[in-house]
């Protein structure tokens, strides 16, 4: 027989895989809506990926079809655009150059190619400077106009005006890219801190970074601190919704043995009383840490003897493995058993209150959260 009993618990995989979907599918929304970005800016409409208004299950199952299922949507889109962009640039670039290519052949035509161009006679620079335009992942009047230079360039300085273009196109390409993966970024940690309670910290950091991008600057910095105060809060607030969710199911365990909510005057929002009848003297009280589940007996009425303190120890004792059944149905996975012998302490008095004064009282509510949100 035991008295006051401590049970560290693990909230089971299938919680876990269920959050972690969530995460997922949150970061595929931010994800679409970079792309969709995209797609206005060059004005695509037609590859934008229609958004679900909200997570379409509520088991992990069925979660993670759908994120499957909307990941191949996005990237299907992504490839497409890409593809139409490449075509876009390479017209774009045949036609800003067609008169500078067409005034190049008239001068190689009139003049003795071995003599015009002896340092360089396999050099085709119109392909070249093609080639190089053509890659840019943006556009950039200032890299149009070096090919252009290059173009016009007596031949012996065509191979370093080219090796020039390049290393240049190259470099903005680089840049290029640290903006999209910066933006892509920075449109995933605002989806997931829409998850929290209150994302107005990562939100006021988000807008730092937003401002950054737009204004062609580097915002690598203030993403990392955006993604380090996100992943805090989002740590605190699992575990706060982990410690919520194992209270309602403790809650709903008693409840199915037979327990009933007791109106106390200093209840917290990680502890709940229960009381196996409305008119006993005697008490569980459930406390929740962030790995263990306190229980432990309380007076409900006037000072009683030891005795009767250890005969609702006893009582408590006879409850902790049928309650330890209900939590396992619900997703709790009990761990290592703590036990005090019965009245080796002295039950603490709680004090009930009316039920009229309890509707007053803005107490956690008293059902299983089972989401993420």
């Amino acid at each position: 027989m035991s008295g006051p009993t401590a049970v560290a618990y693990r909230i089971t995989s299938a919680r876990e895989r269920l959050e972690d979907a969530q995460r997922r599918w949150r970061r595929l929304l931010g994800r679409s809506r970079a792309h969709s970005l995209r797609c206005n800016a060059f004005e695509c409409p037609d590859l934008l990926v229609t958004e679900p208004e909200s997570a379409p299950a509520r088991d992990a199952e069925t979660l993670e079809a759908a994120c499957t299922r909307l990941e191949e949507r996005i990237r299907d889109a992504e490839s497409r655009l890409e593809n139409r962009l490449v075509r876009q640039r390479s017209r774009r670039v045949e036609h800003d150059l067609s008169g500078l290519l067409d005034d190049l052949a008239r001068r190689e035509a009139a003049a003795s190619a071995p003599v015009a161009r002896p340092q360089a006679p396999d050099l085709d620079v119109p392909a070249r400077v093609s080639r190089i335009l053509a890659s840019l992942s943006e556009d950039s009047p200032e890299l149009t106009a070096a090919a252009s230079a290059a173009l016009r360039a007596e031949p012996h300085r065509t191979r370093l005006l080219l090796a020039d273009l390049d290393a240049r196109a190259r470099a903005a390409n680089r840049r290029c890219a640290r903006r999209r993966e910066q933006r892509l970024e920075l449109e995933q940690l605002r989806c997931e801190a829409a998850g929290l309670d209150d994302p107005s910290a990562v939100s006021a950091q988000l807008r730092q970074a937003d401002a950054a991008l737009d204004g062609g600057g580097d915002a690598a910095a203030v993403l990392e601190h955006a993604r380090i105060t996100l992943e805090r809060l989002t740590v605190a607030a699992r575990a706060e919704r982990d410690r919520r969710f194992v209270l309602s199911a403790v809650t709903e365990s008693l409840a199915e043995l037979g327990y009933h909510v007791a109106p106390v005057e200093l209840d917290t929002a990680d502890s709940i009383v229960l009381r196996p009848n409305r008119t006993g003297t005697h008490a569980i009280r459930a406390r929740v840490s962030d790995d263990e589940i306190d229980l432990h007996t309380v007076r409900t009425g006037p000072a009683t003897d030891r005795e009767a303190d250890r005969d609702a120890d006893a009582a408590l004792c006879a409850e902790v493995e049928p309650l330890l059944d209900e939590l396992r149905r619900r997703g709790i996975q009990p761990g290592r058993v703590r036990r005090l012998p019965p009245g080796s302490v002295t039950p603490p008095e709680v004090r009930l209150t009316t039920p009229a004064a309890q509707t007053k009282r803005k107490a956690a509510p008293r059902t299983i959260d089972r989401s993420t949100s």
